[in-house]
């Protein structure tokens, strides 16, 4: 326990940046936007790209239309899943920042130009089945070569730390960056392909429900998990029944957020929900249907 003060002695320390509030171990420097960091990042990004598209908004067609020569046949797949390997390979460990702009401003411009391009959807709703079932194949692949490497005992991360430079850790990381990025990928092309598939046509009142509700309940899972664990951890229940409430609290909690955020104008804001006048401008609804079509 880092703090043993009060709640409200706690709030009044960490508004004042007092550095010492985690004596032991690990300290923590406030404020800080703990999982936020997300929103920080976007908020740059998205300044950025309103900046070049005020400055140059034809860079940003030509680029859209490189990308759909690029992402094509095997490239849709093999050209994303290189640059991520190869970005956790030299970056990760040694550059962290470095990393971070490495995967997410690609990420965040792949994401603005996608939607733009019916090609690159249409090639993603037509794999959405195959890269499914390479992303279940590579994440397997990914705990095999650690059993194979690092053995069956666990304890990997202290492993690869302790021997940092070792030949079979070097070549783990090798294998593993490979993989790892492939399965980032896949992962999003499944995801990608098969919303394309049985949700681009359609909409309706759950859809609209769910897409509002997407920033509320990124806010307040991570408070919900943390307080929440704190205090079942005490509990030393069965790991199942821990991970069942846990989880249950969790998606309830983020529910209950985001209708009390909906219904509180001054609230929308802070949640990154709409104006109450301009949420309830939607298009027809239609039905909601899971059936292939």
């Amino acid at each position: 326990m880092c703090f043993s003060g009060s709640y409200f002695s706690f709030w009044e320390a960490y508004l004042e940046a007092d550095q010492h509030l985690c004596q032991f171990g690990p300290h923590l420097i406030v404020p800080t936007w703990n999982h936020l960091w997300f929103v920080a990042y976007l908020w740059v990004f998205t300044a950025l790209l309103a900046l070049g598209l005020s400055v140059a908004p034809s860079v940003f067609t030509r680029l859209q239309h490189w990308l759909e020569r690029v992402l094509s046949g095997w490239g849709l797949v093999l050209w994303p899943a290189c640059w991520l390997a190869l970005a956790w390979l030299f970056l990760e460990h040694r550059f962290p920042l470095s990393y971070a702009c490495a995967i997410y401003i690609p990420a965040f411009l792949l994401g603005y130009l996608t939607p733009k391009s019916d090609v690159i959807w249409m090639r993603m709703d037509g794999v959405r089945w195959r890269v499914l079932a390479g992303a279940l194949l590579s994440y397997c692949s990914m705990i095999g070569l650690a059993f194979l490497v690092l053995g069956a005992h666990g304890g990997w991360g202290a492993q690869m730390a302790a021997n940092h430079s070792g030949l079979k850790i070097l070549e783990l990381r090798t294998m593993g960056a490979a993989v790892y990025g492939l399965d980032q990928w896949l992962w999003i092309l499944a995801v990608f392909g098969i919303a394309r598939h049985y949700l681009a046509n359609w909409d309706g009142p759950i859809r609209r429900y769910l897409t509002d509700a997407i920033f509320p309940f990124y806010i307040i899972h991570q408070t919900t998990i943390e307080v929440l664990g704190h205090y079942l951890a005490k509990e030393r229940l069965p790991l199942g029944v821990e991970a069942t409430l846990l989880i249950g609290a969790t998606i309830a909690s983020c529910f209950a957020t985001y209708e009390v955020a909906r219904r509180i104008r001054a609230l929308r804001p802070l949640f990154g929900l709409k104006p109450a006048s301009a949420s309830r401008s939607h298009s027809p609804a239609k039905d909601w249907p899971f059936a292939e079509r």
